[in-house]
């Protein structure tokens, strides 16, 4: 009798545990972000480039282009990483662009390599502790040599920063770095002074922002000082915008400043490209892929 009266009891007791359980239930749960993510763009462009004091500049990146209407081949990728208060990010970029003159064969217009990480450990938000690493180069050296990825520059550094992400809108992102760095130029077309390894302190900033996918710009600041001469400073400043018109076609424009003060070590030589910026100015319209 106690068996049989406890069995429609025992189903009555189920179901309102199943239908309490449901409405206890939270609401949906956003996903969590996936811990690898890759983004990255390759376009084919025409550009027209303008400089400033590019036949003395210290910069590759700068020396090496010409005022022009050229065409140019651009990649960018990143691969990032995030889990906890560990974070990765990667970014890879490529510039390439060749000019033709009547009479005058094919020569490099715009020629730019560079790879940069960092890895993050956020100890409390927005503070944390970095490791960095770089390299910036070029695709082919001037002429004669034409050497492959010389001239170049090796870097790494640690350190301590703050990021803020959405601060103003959404998709906006501020970061600052400081830190110890360890930098080593090679190529055989620089001097034996140029190519000793230089340790000194990095400050790193930068500030983007995108809007949907239709506008994108960023503007970003590197400093280094050497210790053994602190007066010997090189800073470089980049900014970017890019404006997608369709669905492939972007109109995009770029700038890269370069200022190198003279070291203690290297005698007053006019020209020589120490102690004045240097710039490249680029505006490019073509056709883009973004994944």
């Amino acid at each position: 009798m106690f068996q049989r009266s406890c069995i429609p009891l025992c189903l009555i007791a189920m179901t309102m545990t199943v239908l309490f359980a449901e409405d206890a239930a939270p609401a949906d749960v956003p996903p969590e972000p996936p811990r690898w993510a890759n983004t990255g763009k390759i376009g084919a462009f025409v550009s027209n480039v303008v400089t400033g004091n590019n036949d003395s500049s210290r910069d590759p990146a700068i020396s090496g282009a010409n005022d022009t209407l050229a065409y140019r081949l651009a990649l960018e990728a990143g691969l990032d990483f995030r889990e906890g208060k560990h974070s990765v990010d990667q970014r890879l970029l490529g510039k390439y662009g060749r000019k033709k003159d009547d009479d005058v064969a094919w020569v490099d217009d715009t020629d730019e390599v560079r790879y940069d990480g960092v890895y993050r450990y956020q100890f409390h938000q927005p503070h944390f502790a970095y490791g960095s690493w770089g390299w910036e180069s070029v695709f082919t050296d001037p002429d004669p040599d034409n050497d492959l990825f010389s001239p170049g520059l090796l870097k790494s550094a640690v350190g301590y920063g703050q990021l803020y992400e959405d601060f103003w809108a959404k998709s906006s992102k501020a970061e600052v770095r400081i830190g110890a760095a360890v930098r080593k130029r090679y190529g055989d077309s620089l001097t034996a002074a140029d190519r000793e390894t230089e340790t000194g302190l990095e400050i790193f900033g930068r500030l983007e922002h995108q809007r949907d996918d239709s506008l994108r710009y960023y503007v970003q600041y590197e400093g280094f000082a050497e210790f053994k001469d602190m007066g010997h400073i090189i800073n470089v400043i980049t900014a970017g915008l890019t404006a997608s018109l369709s669905k492939y076609l972007s109109l995009e424009m770029g700038l890269r400043a370069f200022y190198e003060s003279r070291p203690d070590s290297v005698a007053q030589a006019p020209g020589d490209g120490y102690g004045e910026w240097s710039l490249r100015q680029d505006t490019l319209i073509g056709l883009a892929y973004t994944w």
